[in-house]
């Protein structure tokens, strides 16, 4: 009988137990830093959207918004915006030597960046990383209360992941906010896989498996939520696996 994890045969995890699988396909995350607050990012966000569609569609494209809060003092804070996603970003500005944080700027497995808004140029990025097989392999295992209050989400990779961390995140997939002030007042944006939770799990023996136990945001419906996991080197930042699985309310 095959070992086990979290239920699953080891084999189903791609290879867990150290035997040959055969190379993961390749895929692209796409993380977008934008703000509500900065008129350059609506077209971004159409960019980032038709990526999103893409990713729907059965293409392995991992979408990830991240609304920053350094445009919040312009007479509009944007409701997802959180400091630890501005955090995040100037961690890429320092390791892709990039002169300084701006929005929109969109990252393609943590290696290549550009103004989000380029769409020629994120396209290209997104379809050579399709090329590229994975290095690793990642399962993500959601757990939904069934109060839709809380989720516990287990992961699994291989065992030899003491250099990477793991990022996890919960994208609630489209949203739509009527600007009142700032430099998009009167106008309606709309948003794709905007990021309502996100942890890093860097543990120094490693992250080959193990549990994120997090509240759900009360005004985040569980069917239209996603759980995405992509590990992460720490020294290049260079992401070398990600999945993604939906997040849904348990059947009554």
């Amino acid at each position: 009988m095959p070992r086990c994890l979290f239920g699953l045969p080891l084999f189903l995890l791609a290879g867990l137990d150290g035997q040959a699988a055969e190379p993961a396909r390749g895929f692209a995350v796409v993380e977008l830093f934008t703000s509500e607050g900065c008129s350059s990012c609506p077209p971004a966000d159409k960019v980032f959207a038709d990526l999103a569609r893409r990713g729907r569609e059965g293409e392995p494209i991992y979408c990830v918004g991240f609304h920053v809060d350094y445009w919040d003092n312009l007479g509009w804070k944007d409701e997802f915006a959180d400091n630890a996603f501005t955090q995040r970003q100037l961690g890429y500005m320092h390791k892709l030597k990039v002169d300084d944080v701006y929005t929109p700027q969109t990252i393609v497995n943590g290696t290549r960046q550009f103004v989000g808004s380029r769409k020629a140029e994120v396209d290209t990025a997104v379809d050579e990383a399709l090329q590229s097989p994975a290095v690793l392999r990642l399962t993500l295992i959601p757990e939904l209360a069934s109060d839709s209050k809380s989720l516990t989400l287990k992961y699994a990779t291989r065992a030899d992941t003491k250099p990477l961390f793991l990022n996890l995140a919960i994208t609630q997939s489209a949203a739509e906010n009527d600007v009142k002030a700032g430099e998009n007042k009167n106008r309606k944006l709309q948003h794709v896989a905007v990021v309502r939770k996100f942890q890093v799990v860097a543990e120094p023996k490693g992250v080959a498996q193990g549990t994120w136990k997090v509240a759900i945001p009360e005004d985040l419906d569980p069917t239209e939520a996603t759980c995405i996991g992509y590990l992460q080197s720490r020294s290049t930042f260079r992401i070398v696996a990600a999945t993604a699985v939906p997040l849904k309310k348990p059947a009554p």
